[in-house]
């Protein structure tokens, strides 16, 4: 870690809004958001995240990335190849050149969205780094120092919370694996959970009683997940007719699929459209 270059701050602040939707944008530096609380949906080069309280979001230049929801968080702008101007108050929905990848393998592999292991302690470096920061640098010393500890930390976080996820994927029992792969590749199409059961030749109950053990919940909720998540995604990411997508997402009635997406995400699959088209 000695040959980490500590990185220019370009911003780093706390930020709210609500029912915001923010234009797709492509990402010009690095950056970093300490999600506190609130509902969010980031998409980052096309795939949707939900943002749950107390998590961290890692985008990269040159990714495109769009959201919407509620905003409770820090949000902490970087610049490692020391090629990014002075000349901007804030760096972010502006037009410019996207900073060079910085080559270096733990960095690059930080997830898109994940929970660290110690938020709080990032939250105190994030809050002391945005006093020394914004609007203007006040005390270079104690930024380069916080923003070490911060990049320390994330890191480690990072390549832990990555580990763990590994160790979930291979203890994950070999029929909830195998189910959880089917539902991913048929979530269009009717499928029911003894379906699923008959094709893993195992007892429906069984099977159920297995899922809820290792996902917590039941394998009709977890379908229907899937298939809200995906729809929500067309939404915001197309022009595609609303009932047009409820059956591909494989909802038999636009009605029903309507009703199941407030319910979710409390609001109808229609003011959502609406939203994005005012934006």
């Amino acid at each position: 870690m000695k040959h980490f270059p500590i990185p220019k701050v370009l911003e780093c602040m706390y930020f709210q809004a609500s029912n915001s939707s923010e234009h797709k944008r492509t990402v010009l530096n690095y950056e970093f958001d300490l999600y506190l609380d609130g509902k969010h949906t980031v998409c980052i080069d096309g795939i949707p995240y939900e943002e749950t309280s107390r998590c961290l979001i890692f985008r990269k230049p040159g990714q495109n990335t769009k959201g919407i929801g509620d905003y409770n968080m820090y949000i902490l702008t970087l610049d490692f190849s020391g090629s990014v101007s002075n000349d901007k108050t804030l760096y972010r929905d502006v037009v410019g050149d996207i900073q060079p990848i910085f080559d270096f393998d733990d960095l690059n592999e930080i997830p898109a969205v994940f929970p660290p292991f110690h938020f709080e302690e990032l939250k105190e470096l994030l809050e002391k780094l945005s006093r020394c920061s914004y609007p203007g640098v006040v005390d270079l010393n104690k930024q380069q120092q916080y923003i070490k500890e911060f990049l320390l930390l994330a890191l480690h976080d990072s390549a832990r919370y990555s580990r763990k996820q590994k160790e979930k994927v291979y203890n994950l029992n070999y029929y909830v694996k195998r189910a959880c792969d089917f539902i991913g590749e048929n979530f269009d199409k009717e499928i029911t959970v003894e379906q699923i059961a008959n094709g893993l030749h195992i007892n429906k109950n069984y099977f159920i009683k297995l899922f809820k053990n290792d996902l917590g919940q039941t394998p009709g909720r977890y379908i229907l997940e899937t298939r809200l998540i995906r729809a929500r995604y067309l939404i915001m990411q197309t022009d595609r007719p609303i009932s047009e997508i409820a059956y591909t997402c494989g909802f038999n009635t636009p009605s029903y699929f309507a009703k199941c997406f407030q319910t979710r995400f409390n609001i109808l699959p229609s003011s959502l459209r609406q939203n994005q088209t005012e934006k």
